[in-house]
């Protein structure tokens, strides 16, 4: 398992990650943000609990990348409402922190080397996707989906109009 660490964290993941990511920004435009945010990592969360549970490493591999492809729809997925929380002029900032929560989660995963020596790897990917599951049980309650195109100006929203004929 230790000679694949860096297949497993990163092209497995990473690559579906990247390329998913691509296709998951279209779906922003027309879904229901709060609730595929709060879906997408409640599947995440199933995506890492299944992984503690396998023993295949081609599951496990297989594991991670769906676990990559169903990540990458958070960044499209929080942008988006984002950009309708906040006017322009805060925007920026917005988008600073809900950033500086993806490598705050990524120090939290080289974190969890520490648990796996602890707890070892099946217990620390069950703790994960509790943790994930709870955030994602957080957003379902707390996060209320904004009007798109608050802040567009009128000849954005002009555009916008155009698109849809």
């Amino acid at each position: 398992m230790a000679s694949n660490y860096g297949t497993l964290t990163g092209l497995a993941y990473t690559m579906p990650f990247a390329l998913f990511g691509l296709y998951v920004g279209k779906i922003t435009e027309s879904a229901n943000r709060k609730w595929a945010l709060a879906i997408v990592i409640a599947l995440a969360a199933s995506t890492m609990g299944l992984t503690g549970a396998v023993n295949s490493f081609l599951v496990l591999g297989a594991m991670r990348v769906m676990h990559g492809m169903v990540n990458s729809a958070t960044n499209p997925l929080s942008f988006s409402i984002i950009g309708d929380y906040f006017p322009p002029d805060k925007r920026a900032t917005a988008n600073s922190i809900i950033h500086s929560g993806q490598y705050i989660g990524t120090a939290m995963g080289s974190i969890s080397i520490l648990m796996i020596s602890k707890l070892g790897w099946r217990s620390t990917y069950g703790l994960m996707s509790a943790i994930s599951l709870a955030t994602a049980g957080l957003i379902a309650l707390l996060v209320k989906e904004p009007k798109r195109g608050v802040f567009l100006t009128k000849l954005e929203k002009q555009k916008e109009a155009e698109k849809k004929k």
